[in-house]
């Protein structure tokens, strides 16, 4: 009978073990990474047995390493892992596993915890190489690394030059829309049309001899001189084709026509700025268009020489003709443009670049090259689409020319740094550059739930948890999530009703004893 005393004491001191990780486990709900602990019981009843034990008995501790949920903090040195991996941190000379990302620089630029144990991986070379060993080191970042400055080689250029932005031409009309006379034969105005039929005129002919004079007083050439005749004379019987013949033979350079609104309308043949001015007394010339030159599109670069000094160039297109641009590029300070500094780019009826259309002045020239002072820098022009990005386009759209890549760049300073989800450092620079400068180790074991606590949020390895394997978080099956943390993975609810199991289990057991005592107290009482 004695033994059930036994038997409800093992009840009352393993449970009150469990309540004990139970407690350990709500204190920790907030701890990053933290992984909740369970007791495991077996019974110890063996009737007529061997070793003649009766209860329970606790066989091991768990850690369930089961995932927990990410909290994001946006700070780029706390780091959460997604995966069955651990991170490998050294704790004075002893390596330990932590699941806690909650990591930043000490005074030397060391990663390390919370608890100054440093973060383990690999540093990259000048390179930004990793090579994964056996060898571990800490995690170091040097804040006074410089990024190599590299020449310009290529330019690329993209966008859309508008076909707006060509030249015009000058267009006069001689008065407005010509009317016939009351009596005259014709039923229309047209190119025979004798010109005494035709209201307009009828103002300007000579009463004494028929003779239908034109005043061009005020008229210029495209020279900006004045016209050989002053006036011209034109017999009874002039046509309108008749009056195109001799105004085309004075101004040189123009061609007349007639409108389908009965107008005489005189253009320049060539197009952009003019001096050619159209004045006929009596007639009212009007100037309804005024020549002007096509405007240049231009687009500037930031270029760089071999010890990252910077220059700038700017490329300006002009339209030609039939679809044909001319370019040039241009220093705006003290390089000069030994070669390669002109040509021509043609577009088909679309806008669409005609392949292989852009070409350089010079011939056998391919490349642009200039002069910094120093040294020549040849640099390849490319205006063609690559990798979903279009090339040059000639339509009637917004011109949107730019220079949309180049691959030189300055000396770079250390400016900041990131963390991928691979577990590369990376550090960036001032001058756009990044480099990998180190590979955080990833730490994954046999059986996770036989390492052994070491105090910290972190674990030891036991031979119950097999040898670790060190690697990189992608051979080890996981990822890295910079900026967050895994929070605990203690579920209160589970907690609390694991807690009143324990509760009860605790009070039954407490009843085996007093009950036993009070039969043992009534055996006793027997002999009285």
């Amino acid at each position: 009978m004695i033994t059930s005393l036994y038997a409800g004491v093992s009840g009352i001191k393993n449970l009150q073990k469990k309540l004990d990780i139970l407690g350990n486990n709500i204190a920790n709900v907030n701890t990053n990474g933290y992984k909740r602990s369970r007791l495991t019981f077996s019974d110890s009843f063996n009737q007529i047995s061997k070793n003649e034990k009766l209860g329970i008995g606790a066989t091991s501790t768990q850690t369930l390493f089961n995932q927990g949920m990410l909290e994001a903090t946006g700070n780029i040195t706390d780091l959460a892992i997604q995966g069955n991996s651990f991170f490998v941190l050294n704790d004075d000379g002893k390596q330990v596993y932590s699941r806690d990302g909650s990591f930043h620089f000490d005074a030397n630029k060391n990663l390390v915890n919370n608890t100054g144990m440093q973060v383990k991986g690999w540093m990259a070379d000048s390179l930004g190489q990793v090579t994964i060993s056996e060898n571990l080191e800490k995690i170091q970042i040097d804040t006074g690394m410089t990024s190599s400055p590299i020449a310009t080689q290529n330019i690329r250029l993209s966008g859309n030059l508008s076909s707006s932005n060509s030249a015009t031409a000058s267009v006069w009309q001689l008065s407005s829309p010509m009317n016939l006379i009351s009596n005259s034969a014709s039923n229309s105005i047209n190119q025979s049309t004798l010109l005494s039929d035709i209201e307009e005129f009828s103002s300007l002919t000579d009463i004494n001899t028929g003779e239908i004079i034109l005043d061009l007083a005020g008229s210029k050439l495209s020279d900006g001189t004045d016209p050989q005749l002053s006036t011209i004379s034109l017999s009874s019987n002039s046509t309108i084709e008749d009056l195109k013949d001799e105004l085309e033979s004075i101004f040189t350079g123009t061609t007349i026509s007639l409108t389908g609104s009965n107008q005489i309308e005189i253009r320049d043949t060539q197009t952009g700025n003019s001096q050619t001015n159209i004045s006929i007394a009596n007639l009212n010339s009007i100037q309804s268009s005024t020549g002007s030159n096509a405007t240049s599109i231009s687009a500037s670069a930031v270029i760089y020489d071999s010890l990252g000094e910077a220059h700038n160039l700017v490329f300006k297109f002009t339209p030609s003709d039939n679809n044909k641009w001319t370019w040039t590029a241009e220093s705006t300070e003290n390089e000069q443009i030994i070669s390669g500094g002109s040509g021509t780019v043609e577009f088909d009826s679309n806008g669409n670049l005609i392949s292989n259309s852009f070409t350089f002045d010079e011939e056998g020239i391919s490349e642009l090259t200039i002069n910094d002072g120093q040294t020549d820098l040849s640099i390849k022009l490319d205006v063609d689409g690559h990798n979903g990005m279009s090339g040059l386009s000639a339509n009637g759209s917004m011109s949107t020319l730019a220079v949309v890549d180049q691959d030189g760049r300055s000396t770079g300073n250390f400016e900041n740094m990131f963390i991928e989800n691979s577990g590369k450092v990376i550090a960036q620079f001032t001058n756009g550059d990044t480099r990998t400068i180190a590979q955080l180790a990833m730490a994954t074991f046999k059986n996770a739930t036989g390492l052994e606590k070491a105090g910290g949020n972190s674990y030891q390895e036991t031979a119950s948890s097999g040898n670790v394997n060190i690697d990189s978080a992608i051979n080890s099956n996981s990822s890295i999530v910079s900026g967050a943390l895994e929070m605990s993975n203690v579920d209160l609810a589970n907690e609390f009703t694991d807690m009143i199991i324990s509760q009860r289990g605790f009070q039954a057991s407490t009843k085996v004893v007093s009950t036993t005592d009070q039969i043992l107290e009534e055996a006793i009482n027997l002999k009285r």
